[in-house]
């Protein structure tokens, strides 16, 4: 009884690396996702129903032409952005909002930056009513 758990699980566990594989092998192609309107389907529906954007993150986008941060020199709108499958409740909306993600990775860094910078102003402020 115990023997068939555990190859029951030992094949359960490969299974699982082998879709995982075929999984990576799909996001992955994040680099043609425009050019082939089937892959740009299916990518849209696996980030959807996983609720997942690109394999190890948002970054994962800037392998691709359209998204890269590099794109603003081309005047891409979709620049520094995602596609709008990586935006929240993307597949529970009636009207799919597709600019939902122009420009999220570009704002992103902005409001990091902004944050860090009051707190650094914050800072000096108090250092200097403290010894004026």
């Amino acid at each position: 009884m115990f023997f068939l758990i555990g190859f029951a699980l030992l094949l359960i566990g490969v299974w699982a690396q082998i879709e995982k594989n075929n999984i990576y092998s799909h996001l992955n192609k994040v680099v043609g996702y425009r050019d082939d309107p089937d892959l740009q389907v299916l990518i849209d529906t696996m980030q959807e129903s996983w609720h997942c954007c690109g394999i190890n993150g948002a970054d994962d986008w800037d392998r691709n032409t359209y998204f890269s941060i590099a794109a603003r020199e081309v005047a891409s709108p979709e620049a520094g952005g995602v596609p709008f499958s990586c935006c929240l409740n993307s597949s529970q909306m009636a009207f799919k909002n597709f600019y939902c993600g122009h420009g999220v990775r570009l704002k992103i860094l902005g409001i990091c930056f902004a944050q860090n910078l009051k707190s650094d102003i914050f800072a000096q402020r108090a250092k200097w009513y403290y010894t004026h």
